[in-house]
């Protein structure tokens, strides 16, 4: 049965449209088991390699302009830039699939290969932007995701491509209509029994893990989400209002209650940045957060810029504070401050937002500065510093570490902490940038995994939504809501307990082995037919 040829055409933008559905915030999970079906197909069926090109890029750059449409509202150009660096991985997963297809392998394995390694790419290259791996639309199917803790995100993903793979064939199977044949298939004979085999036994892990896991309570811990808009935070002049609120919502969450062992206040929720007099090891620009801690008699973690002048312009004291600032090194960092008032420690963002935080390439190709000034809303082009250390803060018997942002979308920082010795995470975001958009569902799931891949508990504090307690489990104990209601663009305060668990994880002490086998199966997947070309063998029969 012969595909009409506009209906081809249209597969591949079905898969965008499937993709997009699949994802926070619409949501549609089980979507992700066939989104990559009609992609697949097309690429098996499509013999002329321009268009298979031409039409997997633009599904491809559909797909991930639409979702990640909300950079747009720091940098407007962001997403169109995005996309073409993200769809051109589609294409090149829809020629391994088709190359591997000419060769005798079924895109049940060739596809998971394909996919799982581009995402290892985009983890890694360009700094990494490890966003929309198929494995996030699955944050809610708790007995799935247990897996990760072997495999990382990237396990879910893999079976995810993989079931997709599988129904393609089967469907490539189906079409040739004779009954006797297809019993016959392989693809029904060992690739259907072997999808189902795997799809059973990462959900028969799950429960067992589920129900297996031990978890204690920890700390308590009081979330401040002061809802303070991006269009505020930007005027220095509105600082003074911003503390206000600060301290009045969080004055508000402490009304008739015991105090809790940690208050948490967002990223660059102190909004007068914090001096450090590198000479001296003194603080400046401080004293009015050991006022709080004191006041408010427990222990205050709170997202800050730390600035660390030169030491002779510090000496010299005759510097106005605009050639302090420039002059300065900045970190965007979270500082802790017992409760009596005394600055423990502080965590230096390490994983900085490019073109957001720091200008990648910029003494290199000077020109960038200026187009970002013509087509950035940032205030100001961004030169932060990136941390190297990775701090271990100390609560009493509950040591925990911390992550900024868009750090949470990085595993190995989780891993080293976990390493280190942290008992549970912080992620400190200001998400006020992306106003109400589908970015702050898209990172509450990517978070989930965080505490599923290290069996860490996670406290998700942020400015404007969505702030969570998040289990070892990947379960959201608690989130912030409103009460209409609402978990974005609120005021509030979140109370409660960290949930602890002292299980080991394959994935802290190994990280991405999964993957890295992945990515050199897919090499040799890619490299054999190039080097049988090469010595001019022709390509073996379609699989069956």
């Amino acid at each position: 049965m012969k595909v009409p040829a506009l209906l081809s055409f249209l597969l591949p933008f079905l898969t965008a449209l499937l993709l997009i559905c699949s994802f926070p915030s619409v949501d549609l999970w089980p979507l992700a088991w066939a989104a990559l079906v009609p992609l697949t197909l097309y690429a098996l069926g499509e013999e002329r390699s321009w268009r298979l090109f031409l039409l997997s890029f633009v599904a491809g750059y559909l797909f991930f302009l639409v979702g990640l449409w909300w950079t747009g509202y720091v940098v407007p150009v962001a997403p169109f830039l995005l996309a073409i660096y993200h769809a051109l991985l589609v294409v090149l997963c829809a020629f391994t699939v088709r190359s591997g297809w000419r060769w005798g392998l079924s895109p049940m394995i060739t596809l998971p290969l394909g996919w799982v390694s581009c995402e290892f790419f985009r983890a890694y290259l360009f700094t990494g932007f490890p966003w929309f791996y198929l494995g996030h639309t699955q944050h809610d199917v708790l007995p799935l995701i247990q897996i990760c803790d072997i495999t990382g995100v990237y396990g879910m993903s893999f079976l995810v491509a993989m079931i997709n793979g599988l129904l393609a064939h089967l469907l490539l199977a189906l079409r040739g209509g004779d009954p006797a044949e297809i019993k016959r298939s392989r693809i029904v004979r060992v690739g259907l029994p072997a999808g189902v085999i795997a799809l059973v036994a990462v959900l028969g892990y799950g429960f067992i893990r589920l129900g297996t896991i031990e978890l204690t309570k920890g700390p308590s811990l009081l979330i401040v989400q002061g809802n303070i808009p991006q269009e505020v935070k930007k005027r220095s002049h509105d600082n003074e209002d911003i503390f206000e609120q600060q301290v009045r919502v969080t004055e508000s969450g402490l009304v008739g209650l015991d105090r809790p062992d940690l208050i948490v206040w967002a990223e660059t929720m102190f909004p007068i940045p914090a001096i450090r007099d590198v000479q001296g090891e003194s603080w400046r620009n401080t004293k009015r957060l050991s006022a709080l801690a004191q006041k408010f008699s427990g222990a205050l973690l709170v997202g800050v810029t730390v600035v660390e002048p030169p030491r002779e312009m510090l000496a010299g004291g005759s510097a106005s504070a605009e050639e302090l600032w420039k002059a300065s090194a900045k970190s965007n960092s979270a500082l802790l401050v017992s409760r009596e008032g005394e600055i423990v420690d502080r965590y230096d963002k390490i994983h900085l937002v490019p073109f957001g935080e720091y200008i990648p390439l910029r003494k290199t190709l000077p020109f960038i500065d200026d187009f970002l000034k013509s087509y950035s809303e940032l205030p100001e082009l961004p030169d932060l510093r990136a941390g190297t250390r990775h701090t271990v803060f100390n609560l009493g018997r509950w040591p925990f570490g911390v992550q900024v942002c868009y750090e949470s979308a990085f595993p190995e920082i989780v891993r080293e902490l976990r390493r280190q010795g942290a008992r549970f995470i912080i992620n400190i975001s200001n998400d006020g940038w992306f106003k109400e958009s589908a970015e702050l569902d898209q990172m509450l799931a990517i978070v989930r995994f965080r505490a599923v891949e290290s069996r860490v508990g996670v406290v998700r504090a942020t400015n404007t939504g969505i702030s969570a307690f998040i289990a070892p489990t990947g379960e959201l104990s608690d989130v912030l809501v409103d009460t209409q209601g609402r978990t974005k663009s609120i005021e509030g305060t979140l109370r409660g307990n960290v949930l602890i668990s002292e299980s080991a994880t394959f994935y802290v002490a190994y990280g991405d082995l999964f993957a890295l086998l992945v990515l050199a199966l897919f090499l040799i997947t890619v490299g054999y037919p190039f080097l049988q070309r090469m010595k001019g063998i022709p390509s073996r029969k379609r699989p069956e």
